[in-house]
């Protein structure tokens, strides 16, 4: 019906791939809808669908933010990141020294 291969379909009904031109119209078609409503409803239901509540709820408190303030709290996050790593190496240094004790 769409001359595309189950393989094909399946790694678009899966998000691994997108429909491109000639794929995203041979699927419209198949499906009797617009590439408008192909492309709505696919697309809005993998990206929301890929997220959890607790990465929602993250997301719009930030988008929340101020700029000014969204930059304070990517930079915050990452010195964060770059602490915990610097720690967890200190860990094991200390249980190294322990261990040759």
């Amino acid at each position: 019906m769409t001359g595309l291969s189950e393989a094909a379909i399946s790694d678009y009904l899966n998000g691994k791939k997108e429909p491109r031109g000639k794929q995203s119209a041979a699927i419209a078609k198949a499906l009797n809808v617009s590439l408008d409503e192909l492309w709505e409803t696919g697309y809005q239901e993998k990206k929301s669908s890929k997220i959890s509540a607790k990465e929602k709820e993250l997301l719009e408190t930030f988008e929340a933010l101020p700029c000014y303030l969204q930059d304070y709290l990517v930079k915050s996050a990452k010195d964060l990141l770059d602490a915990q790593s610097k720690f967890q190496c200190n860990e094991i240094k200390r249980s190294n020294k322990i261990s040759n004790n």
